[in-house]
């Protein structure tokens, strides 16, 4: 396969795009800057805005892009929320993760900025993990990046997420979905005895899954308002 020439400001000013390479699971992958190119793998273009000078500057970092690449492919986003949940992140961290990679959102924060998140607000019977991270996943893609912009469709997503939750799964705190308090020694044996790890690698799965249909059902809307 033949390597994408090297992301230049040059480039970006005279052809007003980017050639981004996609993984096996067509994820938009993060560009290179420490080395100005692109890792191997599948081509497809994306147009950005041309003021992007100083894109190619050694050590910086990764400039976050919000970029719509076709229909978010739903199972594939429930393996990887399970894959992440098995390999070890929490409910928030691999919801975030998982839904972010597939809507095409990368920074270097993730999964981190989650971790406090996890276990109903760390272990204090607060509101699900697996919904905190889909929360920040919504933030990523409909969040608002100055004052000026309206919060309406974040709200709208995040309401959406907690009716489906519940309507799904009962509750939307850790402690009712758990029947127990992780801060506690008794919440901690009752979840070990009654492998309620189990219960919350469901509800993870769960939550990215309806993340994601409400992503990918507004990203329709919007296509389906320009077409008209």
């Amino acid at each position: 396969m033949t390597q994408t020439p090297a992301i230049t400001p040059q480039r970006v000013r005279s052809e007003g795009s980017i050639h981004l390479l996609l993984s096996e699971a067509f994820l938009l992958s993060p560009w290179d800057c420490s080395e100005n190119r692109c890792p191997k793998g599948s081509t497809a273009v994306i147009y950005v805005p041309a003021l992007l000078q100083d894109i190619s500057k050694p050590g910086r970092r990764c400039p976050q892009r919000r970029a719509h690449w076709g229909p978010m492919n739903i199972k594939k986003i429930e393996r990887r929320t399970a894959q992440l949940y098995d390999e070890g992140l929490y409910c928030a961290e691999s919801v975030l993760q998982a839904v972010s990679e597939a809507s095409g959102h990368r920074c270097d924060s993730l999964p981190g900025i989650a971790t406090g998140f996890c276990s109903g607000m760390a272990r204090t019977a607060g509101p699900c993990g697996a919904l905190s991270g889909a929360i920040m996943a919504f933030g990523l893609e409909s969040g608002r990046t100055g004052s000026g912009q309206s919060v309406e469709r974040t709200y709208s997503q995040v309401q959406r997420l907690i009716d489906e939750f519940e309507n799904r799964f009962g509750f939307s705190n850790c402690g009712d979905l758990l029947n127990c308090h992780l801060g506690t020694v008794a919440g901690q044996e009752r979840f070990r005895e009654q492998r309620l790890a189990e219960r919350c690698r469901s509800l993870t799965i769960g939550a990215a899954v309806i993340a994601a249909e409400i992503i990918e059902a507004d990203r329709s809307a919007d296509d389906a308002s320009k077409a008209s």
